[in-house]
């Protein structure tokens, strides 16, 4: 990784990590774990970063992987305590 892609993913994060993580405490109503969120939003976002087309603003980009992030975590909260009710 180049020294301008370094400091591109800082910029990006430095820019949107604030608005990303308010997005995840409305939607989960639990701090902790929008900032565990967040961070995978982010982890998930650089790995896909190539895919990103720029018709869309980038924070909205970064807002539909946090939605679905968000579900993601959910769906598997969701199965764990399924499978905890009947064991």
């Amino acid at each position: 990784m180049t020294e301008d892609e370094k400091e591109h993913i800082q910029h990006i994060y430095r820019t949107h990590y604030q608005d990303i993580y308010q997005f995840l405490v409305f939607f989960t109503g639990d701090q902790n774990e929008a900032e565990d969120l967040t961070q995978e939003v982010f982890i998930r976002l650089f790995r896909s970063l190539s895919n990103y087309d720029g018709r869309s603003p980038l924070k909205l980009y970064i807002l539909s992987i946090a939605r679905y992030t968000a579900i993601d975590h959910y769906r598997k909260k969701s199965l764990n305590m399924s499978f905890q009710t009947i064991g």
